[in-house]
């Protein structure tokens, strides 16, 4: 069963990954199951990351994302 990852704020990044799988990568700071926990959050591209990252200069707003697997 899927669970809900409540990103809060971009610590640091994006970064260019060398994982072909991962290219690029942030770690922020989430909500999972109540508790307050650094992840690493992967997109494809350079631009997706910018616009995830830009998305907390406009809002205090969490991103809500889907944890299927539990593996980040």
């Amino acid at each position: 069963m899927a669970n809900e990852v409540k990103v809060h704020r971009i610590i640091e990044g994006p970064f260019e990954s060398d994982d072909e799988e991962h290219e690029v990568w942030m770690l922020c700071l989430a909500e999972e199951d109540g508790e307050l926990t650094e992840i690493e959050v992967y997109f494809d591209t350079f631009d997706e990351a910018y616009a995830f990252k830009h998305h907390f200069t406009k809002s205090i707003e969490p991103i809500i994302l889907a944890n299927d697997t539990g593996d980040h």
